[in-house]
């Protein structure tokens, strides 16, 4: 039999799995209970592994489907929509739409994903609950996450090509040897020639994280060299001590391009930036053992902020309560 990590950490067996899962079904389930199956059905887009001896022999990934009732009967009647006139008419439609998009992105300067050509010093920034794609001059791509700001040094690309970041981005840059690119974090330097990564360096949070998806990174202090990253590697840096941690990550750091945050021992301040990046509001606590906590979730923007924080009390022990745009935990 299969087992689940559940939101305290705890482990879900099989059986209890089913039964909730069950109740889900049915619509019976605590919030508590939804939780655990929202992240259990999620972690299939990261781990597409089947696991056998599930209900007789039966695959996890099939059980999954028949219990929530996403499976459908194959019927072979051609609807409507599958004739070829109105196939063709669709083909024309979603050609149309491509052009108007294209029309648009190139034309209005709109917030969101917009994308923003760059050619010449600039300064851009996200508001709360905002994200950005910026291409810049050289075609590197930049993904800006909520109440962040980049600064593109002048005379970017003649020699180096350096910015500076506030807050956090996630970098997808264009390989060219002889002009390394730089991002000034802090007092940090984040060198890199092609290759894409995440930076996170929100001045409230305790630690600063530079996260390699491909290629190599090197991460520079005033000394020197505090490491080179290979892909799949993460460093945290501590703003107080200035003491360094290079770690293995399974969960992609950028998944917040996607709706989705993913906290892994997180303290509170790491909980309430995510809170506040998904949903625009502070969440804050006076209690010392709800700033001592580590949490383990996934903050996801199709849940409410309700679903959320209704979990996140159930594991503290704890209530909670909204004055417009805080949240206290009491």
């Amino acid at each position: 039999m299969f087992d689940y990590v559940g939101v305290k950490g705890n482990i879900v067996n099989a059986s209890k799995l089913k039964t909730i899962l069950k109740k889900y079904a049915e619509g019976k389930a605590s919030p508590v209970e939804r939780f655990i199956v929202d992240n259990w059905y999620h972690s299939f887009q990261h781990d597409h592994t089947t696991i056998e001896n599930i209900d007789g022999g039966e695959k996890e990934e099939a059980l999954r489907l028949r219990m929530l009732g996403r499976v459908m009967p194959i019927n072979k009647v051609v609807r409507w929509y599958q004739r070829p006139i109105w196939q063709l008419a669709a083909c024309l439609l979603l050609i149309s739409g491509l052009a108007l998009s294209l029309y648009l992105n190139t034309s209005l300067n709109n917030e969101g994903n917009a994308t923003e050509q760059i050619v010449e010093a600039n300064v851009i920034s996200t508001g709360v609950r905002q994200l950005k794609k910026i291409q810049l001059s050289d075609s590197s791509i930049v993904w800006m996450h909520a109440e962040s700001e980049l600064e593109v040094l002048p005379d970017y690309g003649k020699g180096t090509r350096l910015v500076k970041l506030k807050g956090e981005a996630f970098f997808e840059i264009k390989k060219n040897p002889d002009q390394p690119f730089i991002v000034a974090v802090d007092d940090l330097q984040v060198s890199v020639l092609g290759t894409s990564f995440n930076i996170q360096a929100y001045p409230d949070l305790q630690n600063l994280s530079v996260s390699v998806q491909s290629g190599k990174v090197q991460v520079n202090a005033g000394y020197g060299t505090l490491g080179l990253l290979q892909a799949n590697q993460e460093m945290r840096y501590t703003k107080s001590s200035g003491t360094v941690q290079v770690l293995p990550f399974k969960r992609p750091r950028d998944s917040w391009r996607e709706g989705k945050i993913y906290l892994d021992r997180a303290d509170f301040s790491e909980l309430s930036r995510a809170i506040k990046n998904v949903y625009g509001v502070n969440i804050r606590s006076e209690s010392k053992a709800v700033s001592a906590f580590r949490y383990n979730l996934v903050i996801r923007s199709d849940q409410n902020l309700d679903s959320v924080m209704q979990v996140i009390s159930s594991i503290l022990n704890k209530r909670y309560k909204k004055e417009g745009n805080h949240v206290d935990i009491i």
